[in-house]
């Protein structure tokens, strides 16, 4: 029994001086579990064929060292979690190191779920700065610099859905964290299915540099110096980035991103054109739109048209043909689906508008979320999209695309 326990005593140990020995060592630390079980098993077998010849007392050591053993492996899964966590932070670290140039640091990590209840951490920074991280696949599926995260200061249930979709669970509703969109609870069926689909679209595109990190097969060092970012954006391209208040923003019924990305876009060519007649005078200033005007008037077209306030990649394209038109505006507008020809369009330096939708049992229909795009990371093909809310201007994103609509004068 002496020996057992000193068997144990040195698997403890190792175990300790490996887990201070940094990253990579994961594959030692199961050797040597792997050994010091085999050896732990063959010892209790000695002890199980001794006790048939000694009294109960013996059998009360046995079941006492047997209770060992399991708080010794319940001890090194912790230490393992531990570890993994501890991975988790530096690759945190170092996404934000290198994208942010090291303009801002971390100051709170959130658990937050999707709707089928697939892990995700929000990294909030300080002064400004967020990064979503899907856990299994090592994606990170959205981020800025210079946005606030949308659950800052939100307590209570959390969920997301992907980029724009933030929900918070309040009164028997999913509840948006930025604009004032309500979803019923029994939308989650629609909400879930749209988790999923997400869940194995990033899982079909692990990021295993990251992972082997996590895991422990790969040191940080080698992650960080293959990430590097460097960004193809379209002419004039703060016209948009600079755009973070006066975006023209307007809500009404299932919402109205669709027209306040068309708005942008309009804006964005009478910014870059200025002897081009897009805009009228009246509804805008170097500062950004004036009020909501312009979305509005797309908005009553779009309702002529028999649309109403819903967002697709062909509704928005009748707009937009139909705003040209009235204003004898010449310019090529038309939708595809999916992301097809989105870079494209970016590398011929004009921005376009992409869709995502999910369905809504409460509506009974899908309900789109729209954003502006006008660059692309040229490593990880990630967008860089405005949301058409203020202060979210130069979020980096992935996932499930629709359609997106073009625009080109």
């Amino acid at each position: 029994m002496k020996k057992r326990n000193k068997i144990i005593q040195d698997i403890v140990e190792q175990y300790q001086k490996i887990g201070r020995g940094g990253l990579g060592m994961r594959i030692k630390i199961k050797k040597i579990i792997s050994f010091g079980l085999a050896i732990g098993c063959l010892m209790q077998g000695m002890v199980a064929f001794a006790a048939e010849n000694v009294n109960e007392d013996s059998e009360e050591i046995q079941i006492v060292s047997d209770e060992n053993d399991v708080r010794l492996i319940e001890d090194l899964n912790e230490s393992n979690i531990v570890l993994t966590e501890e991975r988790e932070k530096a690759v945190f670290e170092s996404k934000v190191a290198v994208t942010s140039g090291n303009s801002v640091t971390i100051s709170r990590v959130k658990e937050v779920e999707d709707f089928s209840g697939n892990k995700y951490s929000v990294i909030e920074c300080a002064p400004t700065g967020y990064y979503i991280y899907h856990n299994e696949s090592g994606n990170f599926v959205e981020y800025s610099v210079e946005s606030d995260s949308p659950y800052l200061n939100v307590s209570g249930k959390m969920y997301y859905g992907g980029p724009t979709f933030y929900y918070v669970e309040n009164g028997g509703k999913y509840c948006h964290t930025i604009t004032d969109e309500e979803f019923l609870i029994s939308d989650k069926s629609g909400l879930a299915e749209m988790s999923t689909t997400l869940d194995t679209t990033l899982n079909a595109h692990k990021d295993i540099a990251v992972l082997d990190v996590v895991e422990g097969k790969a040191e940080i060092n080698s992650l960080a110096s293959a990430r590097a970012t460097s960004y193809t954006y379209v002419t004039d391209y703060n016209i948009i980035k600079q755009l973070t208040s006066n975006c023209g923003y307007y809500s009404e019924g299932n919402g109205c991103c669709g027209y306040v990305a068309a708005n942008i876009i309009l804006y964005y060519w009478q910014r870059r054109q200025p002897n081009n007649y897009y805009i009228p005078s009246t509804w805008y200033n170097s500062n950004g739109l004036v009020g909501s005007s312009l979305t509005e008037n797309l908005v009553g077209i779009g309702k002529s048209l028999g649309h109403g306030t819903d967002s697709y990649p062909n509704t928005i394209s009748e707009v937009l043909q139909r705003y040209c038109s009235d204003r004898n505006i010449s310019a090529s507008v038309g939708y595809w689906f999916t992301n097809i020809n989105a870079s494209s369009e970016i590398s011929n330096n004009r921005p376009t508008i992409l869709f995502g939708n999910f369905y809504s049992a409460s509506h009974g229909k899908n309900i789109n979320h729209a954003v502006v795009i006008y660059g692309y990371d040229n490593n990880s093909g990630q967008y860089v999209s405005h949301f058409g809310y203020n202060n979210y201007s130069h979020v980096t994103l992935s996932g499930i695309v629709g359609g997106n609509t073009y625009f080109r004068p």
